[in-house]
């Protein structure tokens, strides 16, 4: 994954799709003032400007007065009310995307972890075939496993094109003195969001839940050959021990059934 300032770029002109927030529409401006974070006041002069949010029989889309607060504030209040209006979606709009890239970076590994986790297995395998297997197909099976893993590892391995940077370090909103702050924390965790996605549209993060079913394909083919020469006690206690194998050589990856 490469940082560079055209991602920076592209990750400050994201879409906010991932934060969809439903309008509420209420009664009144105290109710409205309350929910939207802003005095009274500030919405009273925000209707007589001609905010489109105020809807006949005094109910008020928040939403679409807020959206229009943010947009036009500075030409009817100047005061700390809409600063911490704005601080507040800075705030909320960090928060979505600190989730979703939560939610990207437990469900994508990088190619080279699963490059890796492909030696681990076929060590794993060696070591299953001298315990399991007799000496007819062994050595064939061994041969096998071990051409199938490394040309895994090697495909993982092409899939990684850049050495990834150091991550980016990225302020508390808590931390945050100022607007211009917090819009660079919002960057930054909109710069991370968009190097997943990159790393996933070119191959170099792959979906986790992948993993069992590349190590499945690498072994179909062995797997077939050992059947042949198995009796059904054989056979079984070879697939237990290859599993007992492949989690202790990777842990909590998913493994083939």
């Amino acid at each position: 994954m490469k940082f560079n300032e055209k991602t920076a770029s592209e990750a400050g002109k994201r879409s906010g799709a991932a934060r969809k927030e439903k309008s509420v529409i209420v009664e009144g401006l105290a109710a409205a003032a309350g929910i939207i974070g802003v005095a009274v006041e500030v919405l009273q002069k925000a209707k007589r400007a001609g905010c489109p949010g105020f809807r006949a029989g005094n109910r008020i889309d928040t939403a679409k007065v807020e959206d229009w607060l943010l947009a036009n504030g500075d030409t009817i209040d100047e005061g700390q009310s809409l600063n911490a209006l704005r601080r507040r979606n800075f705030i909320a709009r960090i928060q979505g995307e600190r989730i979703f890239f939560d939610e990207l970076a437990a469900k994508y590994v990088p190619a080279t972890d699963v490059a890796e986790a492909s030696r681990r297995c076929s060590a794993a395998s060696a070591t299953v075939a001298k315990e399991i297997l007799p000496d007819a197909i062994r050595t064939l099976y061994v041969e096998q496993t071990t051409a199938a893993f490394a040309r895994l590892e090697r495909d993982m391995e092409r899939k990684t094109k850049h050495v990834a940077p150091p991550a980016l370090e990225i302020a508390e909103p808590s931390d945050c003195s100022s607007l211009d702050d917090l819009r660079r924390v919002l960057l930054g965790w909109k710069t991370r969001v968009l190097e997943i996605e990159n790393a996933v549209a070119n191959g170099e993060m792959i979906l986790h839940e992948k993993i069992a079913e590349m190590i499945q394909a690498a072994l179909r083919q062995p797997v077939s050959i050992a059947r042949k020469h198995l009796d059904t006690g054989a056979w079984n206690a070879l697939c237990v021990a290859t599993k007992e194998a492949f989690a202790r050589a990777l842990g909590p990856t998913p493994l083939p059934a």
